[in-house]
Formats: C-alpha cells, sequence, structure tokens
C-alpha cells in the first residue's frame, strides 16, 4: 500500500527575518515521515534546519533559495513548528507534511531520483524524470517546486489533480502536488504560470511500507488550497 498524507500545515514569514518559525502538521504519529518544503527569498545564501532534519536539497537559483528537508516523527511534533535559519533575514513560504505508512526513513528515505531541473525566465517549472532506487513499486509520488515570485497557477501538471500552494510571503511561491501510482518512475509535466521568473522544480518520491499499516487512520488530504 502506498504512503498518504496524514495532514498538512503552512507557514510563512512576510517580513524579512532570520529566523524562520515553519509551522508542522497538526496530526503526526510516531513513525511518521515528516516533510518540510521551503521557498525562500534570493538573498539568503545558507538555510539551516534545526538537528535532526536531513535535506533532499538545498539549492539558490537567482531569486529563490529552496530546501526540502524531511525528519522520521518521534511522534511529539504535531502542531509544533521548528526554527529555520538564515544567514541573511528574508522573506519566505513553508508547506509541511506528515506522511504515514511510508517505509522507515531511517531505512529508506524519500528522494529525489535525478528529477530536480531549474532555470530563470520560465513560466512553466517542469522536474526532471524521477527515478528512485528499488524498482517498481506503489509510490507516493509528490511534485514541487519553488518560484522567484508571486504569481498565478493556471494550470496544474496532468493527472495531478490536487496539491498546495503558499504565497502569503508576496516574495516567493511554493507549491505540492501529490499522488500514489505503482511505477519505477514518474515523469511529472509542467505546470503553467501566469508569470516568468526563477525556480526549482523536484519530484519526492515516497517508499511504501515493506511491514504492515502503522495505524488505521485515514489520511487528510486536503484539495487544493490557494494562499495569496
Amino acid at each position: 500500500m502506498a504512503a498518504s498524507i496524514r495532514s498538512q500545515a503552512s507557514s510563512s514569514e512576510a517580513i524579512p527575518v532570520l529566523l524562520h518559525d515553519v509551522q508542522l502538521p497538526p496530526i503526526v504519529n510516531t513513525g511518521d515521515t515528516l516533510l518540510v518544503y521551503s521557498a525562500i527569498d534570493f538573498n539568503a545564501i545558507a538555510v539551516t534546519f534545526p538537528a535532526g532534519w536531513t535535506t533532499l536539497i538545498n539549492q539558490l537559483q537567482t531569486n529563490v533559495h529552496y530546501v526540502i528537508a524531511w525528519k522520521k516523527a518521534d511522534g511529539t511534533e504535531g502542531g509544533t513548528t521548528i526554527t529555520v535559519t538564515l544567514d541573511n533575514a528574508q522573506e519566505g513560504d513553508h508547506l509541511s507534511y506528515a506522511i504515514q505508512d511510508a517505509e522507515d526513513p531511517d531505512v529508506q528515505p524519500p528522494e529525489l531520483g535525478g528529477s530536480t531541473n531549474f532555470g530563470d525566465g520560465s513560466a512553466s517549472p517542469t522536474p526532471a524524470n524521477c527515478v528512485p532506487t528499488g524498482g517498481e513499486k506503489d509510490f507516493f509520488w509528490m511534485g514541487n517546486f519553488a518560484f522567484g515570485r508571486q504569481t498565478t497557477i493556471n494550470s496544474w501538471p496532468t493527472n495531478y489533480p490536487v496539491g498546495d500552494e503558499n504565497q502569503v510571503s508576496g516574495f516567493v511561491l511554493v507549491a505540492v502536488t501529490y499522488r500514489a501510482l505503482t511505477a519505477d518512475q514518474e515523469n511529472i509535466g509542467p505546470w503553467s504560470l501566469f508569470n516568468s521568473n526563477s525556480f526549482i522544480a523536484t519530484t519526492v518520491a515516497v517508499h511504501p511500507s515493506s511491514g504492515p499499516p502503522a495505524t488505521a487512520i485515514p489520511a487528510i488530504v486536503s484539495g487544493r488550497q490557494e494562499v495569496l
């Protein structure tokens, strides 16, 4: 059985600050995989997550700095915040997820599978093809991107009807879309945006649990949340 979203949260810093308080999802169980997607305005060269978090990507692309980080939950994180430290005060937007029924991330963490793509002057952020390890599985795929300005999302990738976006800061945008699909790779198509700017796009592949489900609590999957 594929992993799924247990709960989700968003948070933003609308004025330049060195310390970003990132809201974690309201419901988190022991063993869940926590994932945070953070888009920071471009003057932040170094972005550091707290101890215990592992970064999948930590990259600056002209007008936006993008960090994706994960942590194995101990069950105490629900509704709390973590502090992400910048070397230069900047605005930013964050999306966080508690993923249930995933493989133990200390054994098999989420991975990008070579999917990182980036550029400038584009209105169509598109991840590269994601090829995770282990061959065909019932993966939970999370296409995502960070963008160097506030804009309107005209359309989302084909076959990805749900997702979340956050651009409350007014300076950058982070968006995540997701679905479960049994495959050995996934090539998520483009988003269509109203404006062009710098982007970093990836696909995160979350491996399914190799054991029985941790709980019988149903997934909480929000519809598309458009926060401007």
